[in-house]
């Protein structure tokens, strides 16, 4: 039996303060008769009455943790299956007006003890002060961070965490009211105003659904659409904010999802309710709701003033088949470089015998899309080398064009790949020889090498015409440097005695760290123009705190040091002072700010001295700075791949 009545409300004798009461004494008829004429009065809450006298309390609690356990708390390879049925069993009985007391101990005791079996799975937590404000998150494989921010603080936090970083990554303030904070990850972004207030104390950013949330995401979003002929891909799936609660803010905060302006977004409550996202035409136009969406260029815009999961998906009508010989679905897109879709996902006729680069030229041509293409003898086929403006290449040595049919993607050209009907053709875009959109290029494999314990593809090493002028005690970091493409020489040339700028070094260590280079350039620096190749380099290198120029120069073009490069080293890294236990000779001719960063770059080895020196003042060649680069990827970035 159940009555509506709202928390601490007198019934009788009885005051209410729970969400649920056990008591037999509560099917008093007088009681009945009370709370039927008061019903009219009481909202919000719901009483469950129980004719017995069970104690249940102790599993109702374990029964809110359990429906409140954020499985992102847990390591990767933990198995939730018996965590499932457990709830789904103890719910049940909770529910089971009937259950005795005996069976109430038994789902209590059983649900405790899985509870108690899933905290050693509990991910390790690693808790991180705000600092300066320029916080990089690199991938804590099973670890999730905290980043505490205190009640007091006044910079601008800019938070950069890892794309393949698939553990919580949370903001933990001690007041209300926020910071400046911009958070991104591969691409996407969030941030709020400052002065925002929120009703939480933690906020995750980019949590990451596992796959079976995904599964059931993807599930409701079908049954949504209301129609079998409805395909949907589930582009983006994030958490932010609490997985107990909806967190609200007094301003918009801005979502970004690179890439996705035509894709459709909802929100999901933590219940399993999704609600639409109202796309509207402008940012100004949709002030009033609590959250909308809008292009901006390639990306998809999300305004909100709550959190809770976010979605982002495409649907296709499968049903809408045009005339013809058959049909196949068509699209274009270079998501993986945050570029977006060029052509949307459309269903396009064909006749028997076409092939992929029929279909593709019918589609381009008819949208007016730029293309370069070539044909190759070598290989009998048609090779697309550039769509809309971005070809192969423009973002590293592995990236280009790609096409799949059906999922699978043929190593041949699409001039050679004839089609049938209800084939799927995806044209995409790599920038990792098709790892990032999930081709199999396994019979392709590069031949591996291993170098100072560092393993890099053969065919990546670029053979410089001036080798021999190399150092024998550089040529290995030359060789790695350039398979990871930390270096690339001048039209074949490396120049390895010429001396490095400062620009160039600051170059190679934000490579170093596969950080995201930002090219809004904003005047940072009185010397460095936005047209200039190193602009994007250096005010990257100013947000995170590795220069700081000095009286507004950050003089690129001036030789480096080698104190100078121990400074700008030992920031990137992050690393802790650390006294040598060699005596530096000549370190009374260090400028007084490097010190303590020439004696941590010496105490980890990164940059050797000569007969006890430092020789601090002494500029920096380009071999020179390739081997102190190599020597820190190799103890601070470089991960070993799994046997």
């Amino acid at each position: 039996v159940k009555f509506t009545v709202p928390f601490d409300t007198k019934v009788g004798q009885y005051e209410i303060k729970q969400g649920r009461v056990y008591t037999k004494d509560l099917m008093d008829k007088d009681l009945f008769r009370e709370w039927d004429q008061k019903q009219g009065q009481f909202e919000n809450v719901i009483i469950d009455v129980y004719p017995n006298d069970t104690d249940r309390t102790e599993l109702e609690i374990l029964l809110a943790t359990a429906q409140n356990l954020d499985k992102s708390d847990y390591k990767k390879d933990t198995d939730f299956v018996a965590f499932e049925q457990s709830l789904k069993k103890s719910q049940e009985i909770f529910d089971d007006y009937k259950s005795t007391a005996e069976v109430i101990d038994n789902a209590t005791n059983e649900l405790k003890a899985i509870l108690l079996a899933l905290e050693a799975y509990k991910k390790p937590i690693i808790e991180q002060d705000v600092g300066n404000g320029t916080i990089n998150i690199p991938n804590t494989d099973n670890k999730n961070t905290i980043i505490n921010i205190p009640s007091d603080y006044e910079n601008d936090v800019k938070i950069e965490i890892n794309k393949d970083n698939a553990d919580k990554v949370s903001v933990k303030v001690d007041s209300g009211t926020l910071p400046s904070i911009s958070a991104s990850k591969g691409g996407n972004s969030v941030t709020f105003p400052k002065n925002t207030t929120t009703t939480a104390d933690e906020i995750q950013l980019f949590t990451e659904k596992t796959i079976a949330e995904q599964n059931a995401i993807k599930q409701i979003l079908i049954d949504l659409e209301g129609s079998a002929e409805i395909e949907v891909t589930l582009q983006k799936a994030y958490k932010f904010g609490s997985n107990i609660e909806k967190i609200t803010f007094n301003n918009y905060v801005e979502i970004v999802f690179a890439g996705f302006a035509d894709s459709k977004a909802k929100y999901i409550d933590n219940d399993g309710t999704a609600h639409d996202i109202i796309k509207v035409s402008s940012e100004q136009s949709g002030d009033g709701y609590n959250e909308y969406a809008f292009k901006r260029g390639n990306d998809l815009v999300i305004k909100t003033n709550h959190f809770t999961d976010f979605v982002v998906y495409d649907t296709v009508d499968t049903g809408n088949i045009p005339e013809g010989d058959g049909s196949v679905k068509f699209s274009v897109d270079a998501k993986s470089v945050g570029k977006g879709t060029i052509v949307s996902t459309k269903t396009v006729p064909f006749t028997s015998g076409e092939t992929v680069w029929d279909v593709f030229q019918e589609v381009l041509d008819g949208e007016g899309i730029k293309y370069e293409s070539s044909y190759s003898d070598e290989y009998g086929s048609v090779y697309v080398s550039s769509i809309n403006g971005l070809g192969e290449f423009d973002h590293g040595p592995k990236s280009g064009w790609m096409y799949s049919v059906n999922g699978g993607y043929p190593q041949y050209g699409m001039s050679n790949k004839t089609l049938k009907d209800g084939d799927v053709i995806k044209i995409r875009y790599t920038a990792e020889l098709g790892d990032d959109i999930g081709a199999d290029n396994s019979e392709f494999e590069e031949e591996i090498l291993e170098i100072d314990g560092i393993q890099i593809a053969e065919e990546d090493i670029i053979t410089f015409k001036d080798k021999k002028d190399i150092s024998d005690y550089a040529k290995n970091s030359v060789n790695i440097a350039s398979a990871l493409g930390f270096i690339r020489g001048d039209d074949g040339y490396f120049y390895p005695q010429n001396n490095i700028t400062r620009a160039e070094f600051i170059k190679m260590v934000i490579e170093l760290l596969d950080i995201k280079v930002d090219h809004d350039y904003d005047n940072e620096f009185l010397d460095v123009n936005e047209n200039d190749w190193y602009a994007g380099y250096l005010k990257t290198a100013k947000d995170l705190g590795i220069i700081n120029g000095y009286e507004g120069f950050a003089d690129p073009n001036d030789n480096i040091t080698r104190e100078e490069m121990s400074v700008i080293l030992i920031r990137a890294l992050e690393l802790k002072e650390k006294d040598t236990k060699e005596e530096i000779k000549d370190l009374d001719e260090v400028s007084d700010y490097a010190k303590e960063y020439v004696k941590t770059a010496y105490a980890y080895g990164l940059i050797n001295g000569i007969d006890d020196e430092f020789k601090p003042q002494e500029l920096a060649t380009r071999e020179m700075a390739t081997v102190v680069i190599v020597r820190a990827y190799k103890e601070f970035v470089y991960e070993e791949p799994k046997k």
